[in-house]
């Protein structure tokens, strides 16, 4: 059984630094070897008081970080300088820090109770060596943007060791209120999981209706194509005894391709090939299932359904190959991620289909995409 250990009642452990898997570079050397030792994971819970910083490493044999100060700025100004003296680390016993208004408990960590409430997923917050040298970071130095909100930011295993500087691609969201990656070194996803995209729980949205009185309410109709539309709609056919109506496109939830020209000049660059993109997926589909969304709108403003699209171009599919189409569009870089809402009941693996959007809005960024080639 680990101890849980609260700041009161540190005490002064005698372990050498030399078991940091690697070592500074010298004075004059402008790459800073570091050790083996990163944040983890921030856990932002309902009330901004009760937030979790979690510090990880691979070793596998306990070491001592007394060395290191972790630092949080809001803005310009230090908010906090707290020393790690006498506490150690391990793979199997990872450090996290809390605030005052934390209950989470767990046995395998070593768990550091701060006097204030200092943590909070807007604030810059950077782990230092004695020489006030970076070890890692969350967030922006000087600018108070919100990295955070209300989930926990965890951090991808194959960038464990990338802290040059905070990169939100590092990092996976899971959803609200869920502790259960706290204390390990586990993720909800890999890289690799979240840039293929979510996929339709049959479990968790199977036995759900698509409406019911209007309403939206998760579930999933399988569908056929009726009639191609722009870059983010499509009609569909639906299933015998349906209450949808085929007379009706879907709006394609969370996306916004640029527009088309519909004769009135009106048309953006882009949205010719977004069309085409979209179409030509429906169009070679052998299976289509749509989605409502649980908690949100049943139809936007035009009276068009809202929906997450799922389908797949394999022959002979299984319910398995569905893909989300919404994911692919944003990730050629062919729509805005809209950020009205974050749909939060919506989710796979724990995380939020608005954030695997998120990461697919980011990839298309960060390759210059089409409608991001010129940011």
């Amino acid at each position: 059984m680990k101890r849980i250990k609260h700041l009161v009642f540190l005490t002064s452990l005698s372990f050498s630094l030399g078991v940091f898997s690697c070592d500074f570079a010298g004075e004059n050397s402008k790459t800073l070897q570091k050790p083996n030792i990163f944040i983890s994971e921030f856990y932002a819970g309902e009330s901004i008081n009760d937030c979790i910083l979690e510090l990880g490493t691979l070793e596998e044999e306990p070491f001592d970080i007394s060395n290191l100060t972790l630092k949080v700025y809001s803005g310009s100004n230090l908010r906090l300088s707290y020393n790690f003296k006498g506490v150690q680390i391990s793979k199997s016993n990872l450090v996290l820090v809390e605030n005052q208004e934390s209950t989470f408990t767990d046995s395998t960590s070593t768990i550091l109770k701060l006097e204030d409430n200092t943590l909070y997923g807007l604030y810059y917050v950077e782990l230092v060596d004695e020489k006030n040298r970076m070890i890692d970071s969350l967030g922006f130095k000087e600018f108070n943007t919100s990295y955070v909100d209300q989930q926990s930011l965890i951090k991808l295993p194959n960038h464990f060791l990338d802290r040059d500087k905070f990169d939100r691609m590092n990092y996976v969201k899971a959803r609200k209120g869920v502790t259960k990656y706290l204390g390990n070194l586990e993720t909800p996803v890999t890289e690799e999981e979240i840039l293929e995209g979510p996929r339709l729980d049959s479990e968790e949205y199977g036995s759900l209706p698509f409406e019911s009185g209007d309403k939206s309410y998760g579930g999933y109709e399988k569908a056929t194509v009726r009639r191609l539309g722009d870059g983010d709609t499509t009609f569909f056919n639906w299933p015998s005894g349906s209450s949808l109506s085929s007379s009706t496109s879907v709006r394609y939830l969370m996306i916004d391709t640029p527009e088309i020209d519909h004769g009135d000049g009106g048309g953006e660059k882009y949205g010719d090939t977004a069309k085409a993109f979209n179409n030509e997926k429906m169009s070679s589909a052998t299976l289509i299932y749509v989605q409502s969304c649980r908690g949100g709108a049943l139809h936007e403003n035009y009276g068009r359904y809202l929906g997450f699209v799922w389908y797949t171009t394999k022959q002979n599919p299984t319910f398995s190959d569905l893909r989300l189409l919404n994911f692919d569009i944003v990730k050629a870089g062919l729509a805005k991620h809209a950020l009205y809402d974050k749909y939060e009941e919506m989710y796979y693996k724990d995380v939020l289909y608005f954030d695997y959007l998120a990461y697919a809005n980011a990839y298309a960024a960060k390759n210059k995409l089409y409608i991001h080639e010129d940011k």
